[in-house]
C-alpha cells in the first residue's frame, strides 16, 4: 500500500468498524421490541381490558370477550349517539323517554338509544347505560348494541371500556 493512502485506508476501516458497533448495539438495544403477541388482554392481575366502539348505527357488536359464570364485569361508557333524522342525541345512557309507545326497541322500557349488552348472540339483552358492572350466573361472548328498533339510521358512537376480573 503506497503511503500517502495509509491514513485513508485507516480511516475506512475505522468507519466500517463504527458502522458494524452501532448496528450490533441497534439490534441488541431493540430485540424484544415490536409483537410479543400482545393480541392476549389479560393482564397479570387476572383481568381482561379492552375498548371498543360501538357505532349508532350497529344492532349488535361482537367484543370478542367471553365472560364466564362468577366473573366480575365492569363496563363503561361514553359517547354521543344521533338517533333520530331530528339530530336529536344522547349519551349512553339513553335519551329521556322509553318505547313504550311501540315497545320495538330491545328493551323497550328503558332508555331510547342507550348502551344495552347480551351474552351470546341468542341471548337476553339487559341495559348497560354509562355503567354496569356484574356477575353473570351464566357465561357467555359479550355483545353489545344501541337500544333503537331504527338503529340503521343512527350515526355517531360509544367508546366502551371494558374489564372483566376472572373468577379465581
Amino acid at each position: 500500500m503506497l503511503p500517502q493512502f495509509k491514513h485513508l485506508y485507516r480511516t475506512t476501516f475505522t468507519l466500517r468498524l463504527a458502522f458494524l458497533l452501532l448496528l450490533l448495539t441497534g439490534s441488541l438495544l431493540f430485540s424484544g421490541c415490536g409483537d410479543d403477541d400482545d393480541d392476549d388482554p389479560t393482564t397479570p392481575d387476572n383481568t381482561i381490558e379492552k375498548t371498543v366502539v360501538v357505532p349508532g348505527n350497529t344492532q349488535w357488536l361482537d367484543t370478542e370477550l367471553t365472560v364466564e359464570a362468577g366473573d366480575e364485569a365492569a363496563i363503561t361508557a361514553s359517547g354521543t349517539v344521533v338517533y333520530d333524522l331530528n339530530n336529536n342525541t344522547c349519551g349512553p345512557a339513553g335519551a329521556p323517554w322509553t318505547d313504550a309507545a311501540d315497545q320495538l326497541d330491545p328493551l323497550w322500557e328503558q332508555p331510547h338509544a342507550g348502551l344495552i349488552g347480551k351474552l351470546d348472540a341468542a341471548g337476553t339483552p339487559f341495559f348497560i347505560g354509562d355503567a354496569l358492572t356484574f356477575s353473570p350466573q351464566t357465561g357467555g361472548t359479550l355483545f353489545l348494541g344501541i337500544n333503537d328498533y331504527w338503529y340503521q339510521q343512527n350515526s355517531g358512537e360509544f367508546s366502551v371500556h371494558i374489564k372483566i376480573t376472572k373468577a379465581t
